[in-house]
């Protein structure tokens, strides 16, 4: 069964991102890297600068929980 981001945290990735955004609880999925589970993604100025690490101690960025959620590079939504 997939999961897919809820509504509130679909809202806060179509704004503008903050300087350091951390998506954390989700399931990474990028064949290329062999990733395949749960981790975290860190984004830094609009570009990653982490995945699958642990949330930097005192992060003072903006965090959505992905509460299991799949995310893997290059897929978004045409509809929109």
């Amino acid at each position: 069964m997939s999961k897919f981001l809820k509504n509130d945290a679909k809202l806060k990735l179509q704004q503008p991102l903050p300087n350091r955004l951390l998506i954390e609880n989700v399931h990474l999925f990028d064949p290329s890297q062999k990733l395949d589970g749960e981790g975290n993604l860190l984004i830094e100025n609009g570009v990653i600068r982490g995945v699958n690490g642990e949330k930097p101690s005192a992060f003072d960025g903006e965090i959505i929980n992905g509460n299991g959620a799949i995310l893997m590079p290059g897929l978004f939504d045409m509809h929109v």
